[in-house]
């Protein structure tokens, strides 16, 4: 809409009005007083004129517009507000500038004048980014945070373990981790998480309850490391085997990237927003564009101090004030008294999107750290926000603010003179082949005749497993060298073979064995080959485990 045809759109007596704060006379038609309004906007040197003519109240509320790109917040405004005291704001009238005042040039029909906007840009000085940096102690206060993180990223490989080791059932309803399976990794690995609601683990309804470990989860399954098949939740093998030869930095980055994924609408950070019921015209909403435009944002900030999350929301409010709404076709949100839908606002879904993002994926995979509080809408629902944050050292790397550090190389695996396995972190390679035969003590898996029978069971030969060993661990104890190579011969010493027995009568035996026909398909048993009991096999291999006699099935 043109500037004149937004003139036309005004009455005569909003025409008047505006010509006399212009300082204009008023002619006979509104046509002539639109065509003297329209020159007088259009020279557009009246606008620095206007604004140093301006009180010290008006200056600074128009420089809160432009220094916020035009969405002032509430809380600014009322500061100004406070600050000066305007006479014309009152019970009765709550108008931002007073009737008489020439600001009001500025918004014309209601709107701030589009092409004006680049005259007053250039009186007020652009906004700088300003974060409050906080002390450290200060963070220590706060009953929620997730901190130090980027050194528990083995959590992930733990969760991974537990799917390796176990048949993990999904929830019937939603096609959650049950309460009990998220209980028992939670014990294992022992790492800090909290409720929003309540503080007893035992007592969560589901996994959405929880922030770190549905973090955790959603990451795993986004990344598709985790996949639901017939209801049991299994490792995608093909995936695993990449992903476990990463060191410690390449996995977050590798969850990190599929988390910034375009494409994926696996996770929602909305659905945690839980004091608001929103609507969304897309189904599945992609916001990998979003995270990837918010990490932009994140990386002007200062890393490795706690900083006032206010602080970070408000500059993206100045900067994108719809950076989740313009790319979505409609977000709208409930009322809860009126039982009516409207568009959320910046406060309902762009600040709640961002806390959303720092709780559960951010400060999940080490990114940044964390501290929260509880507060209460206007409905008395209770929801938590980030109050402060610091970008970490891992975060630093994974930003591009920092380069990564070179780790000494070292041998992935260590093995000891008493047949103890130490393995270098985050080798969740390692882990993962030790864990289905060897024993773990005090974190060291342990060498023994026990899991060199488990591993014949399974199917893998003890030559196998020393060549292993041997390409990972380029000092191999020799007394350990020795007793692989024993353990090797011994193997072959008992086998237990599945074959097919012909019985016949003694008659038809004899002529059985003279038809030269058949000859091709006898394999006779040898002198030193038993006939087992079908019903004693297993029964047999326990007692030689137990005399410390391998036995290979074939």
């Amino acid at each position: 809409m043109t500037l004149e045809d937004k003139l036309w759109q005004l009455t005569v007596d909003d025409i008047k009005y505006y010509l006399k704060l212009a300082g204009i006379g008023v002619k006979g038609i509104k046509r002539d007083n639109i065509n003297q309004l329209l020159t007088f906007l259009e020279d557009k040197s009246w606008v620095k004129k206007v604004f140093d003519e301006l009180p010290d109240y008006d200056k600074e509320m128009i420089r809160c517009y432009i220094e916020q790109n035009y969405h002032p917040s509430h809380e600014d405004i009322r500061r100004i507000v406070e600050k000066y005291q305007p006479s014309h704001i009152n019970f009765f009238s709550t108008d931002i500038f007073a009737n008489d005042s020439k600001a009001n040039l500025f918004f014309i029909g209601g709107d701030l004048l589009e092409e004006i906007k680049e005259e007053l840009q250039k009186l007020v000085p652009p906004l700088e980014m300003k974060i409050t940096k906080v002390d450290e102690s200060e963070a220590k206060y706060f009953e929620f945070t997730i901190q130090d993180r980027e050194k528990r990223t083995s959590d992930f490989d733990g969760f991974l373990k537990y799917f390796n080791t176990h048949k993990v059932q999904a929830t019937k309803a939603k096609k959650l981790l049950s309460k009990k399976d998220l209980l028992k990794i939670k014990e294992k690995l022992n790492y800090s998480d909290f409720l929003e609601r309540g503080d007893d683990f035992s007592e969560l309804s589901t996994i959405l309850d929880t922030n770190v470990s549905k973090g955790i989860m959603s990451l795993l399954e986004n990344a598709e490391l985790i996949k639901l098949k017939n209801g049991i939740f299994e490792l995608n093998q093909k995936v695993v085997e990449k992903y476990q030869m990463y060191h410690r930095v390449e996995k977050v980055r590798f969850l990190l990237q599929n988390y910034l994924d375009e494409n994926k609408t696996m996770i929602n950070e909305c659905d945690s927003i839980k004091e608001n019921n929103f609507i969304f015209y897309e189904k599945s909403p992609k916001f990998g564009k979003i995270r990837k435009k918010i990490l932009e944002y994140l990386k002007q900030c200062p890393t490795k101090t706690w900083l006032v999350m206010d602080d970070f929301k408000k500059w993206l409010r100045i900067q994108e004030y719809r950076f989740l709404r313009d790319e979505l076709t409609s977000a709208l949100v409930k009322d809860k008294y009126y039982n009516d839908y409207y568009e959320a606002s910046f406060e309902q879904l762009e600040t709640r999107f961002l806390d959303r993002m720092f709780i559960e994926y951010l400060a999940t995979l080490g990114i940044v750290d964390v501290a929260c509080l509880i507060d209460i809408d206007d409905y008395d629902e209770e929801f938590v926000f980030v109050k402060l944050f610091k970008i970490t050292e891992l975060g630093s790397i994974l930003l591009g603010l920092e380069e990564e550090k070179e780790e000494p190389i070292e041998d992935d695996i260590k093995i000891n003179e008493d047949f103890t396995i130490t393995l270098k972190e985050g080798m969740l390679q390692h882990e993962l082949y030790f864990e289905r035969f060897l024993d773990k003590n005090n974190d060291q898996y342990v060498l023994n005749f026990e899991g060199m029978a488990k591993a014949l069971e399974m199917g893998l030969k003890i030559k196998d497993i020393a060549s292993y060993l041997m390409t990972y661990c380029k000092t191999v104890p020799e007394n350990v060298k020795m007793q692989l190579e024993k353990w090797e011969k011994d193997s072959k010493k008992i086998k237990i073979k599945t074959v097919t027995i012909l019985e016949l009568d003694k008659e038809t035996y004899q002529d059985f064995m003279k038809q030269t026909e058949y000859q091709d398909c006898i394999d006779s048993l040898k002198d030193h080959m038993i006939i087992l009991k079908p019903s004693k096999i297993e029964e047999l291999k326990k007692r030689l485990i137990k005399n410390q006699q391998f036995v290979n099935k074939e």
